[in-house]
């Protein structure tokens, strides 16, 4: 049972890493608006933070991410990762990947599990 612990975790980590690193995705300056007061928060290997105000509703956030990015040449299918209610304000998160995807998957599990 270790043994396959410790397989799955390697395997995880090997698919992990290859989405690349925080410096490679690193796409503006922290406190950067993105459009609809949305502010960059920052990014991780396949993550994305959007400091969402009150007012604006989840998928209206996704929207405007999504041209934020393709604005800077990530035209890629993207996920909300989690959703906030219209009148609250917070962080988003934002799966540099679509639905269904590892990415999306491996970061759907570590918010589900609140890790």
């Amino acid at each position: 049972m270790a043994r396959a612990r410790q397989d799955t975790s390697e395997l995880a980590e090997s698919l992990r890493s290859s989405w690349g690193t925080a410096e490679e995705l690193e796409l503006a300056e922290s406190g950067e608006e993105l459009g609809g007061g949305l502010g960059y928060i920052g990014a991780a290997p396949g993550i994305l933070a959007v400091a969402k105000p009150a007012g604006i509703t989840s998928e209206a956030v996704m929207q405007l991410v999504s041209r934020w990015l393709a604005q800077r040449g990530f035209n890629a299918e993207i996920m909300r990762l989690s959703r906030l209610d219209a009148p609250t304000s917070g962080v988003l998160p934002v799966a540099m990947a679509p639905s269904g995807s590892g990415v999306a998957s491996w970061y759907q599990l570590l918010f589900a599990a609140r890790k």
